[in-house]
């Protein structure tokens, strides 16, 4: 059994993430704007009001955490890839160096 990671395929996942995270801000952001009403608009609402309130606030609260958690996941992603990179660049220097150099011939042009 092998594990195998491409750098790249990481660093695909975590710009999934910070759309998500685009996504949690931009949903917040709505929520901000139009989730309340002030006591003028309630209307019938007014006999839910605190339990809208109340909703709103939790909305509001899962999605700041939600970004936070997608931001700081895609960032940990993101170095995690530069060091898998680092690393496979590391062992090929290495592995290289163990082989004798190739003598070449030099390239006459006439």
């Amino acid at each position: 059994m092998t594990f195998r990671v491409e750098p790249g395929d990481v660093r695909d996942y975590a710009r999934q993430l910070t759309d998500a995270q685009h996504a949690a801000e931009t949903a917040t952001a709505y929520m901000n704007r139009w989730g309340g009403f002030n006591a003028h608009e309630k209307g019938l609402l007014g006999m839910i009001w605190p339990n809208h309130s109340a909703y709103v606030t939790q909305v509001q609260e899962m999605l700041r955490h939600l970004a936070d958690l997608t931001g700081a996941s895609s960032d940990a992603l993101r170095q995690m890839a530069n060091g898998y990179e680092r690393t496979d660049q590391d062992t090929a220097a290495t592995l290289d160096a163990t082989y004798d150099a190739v003598p070449r011939p030099p390239i006459d042009r006439d």
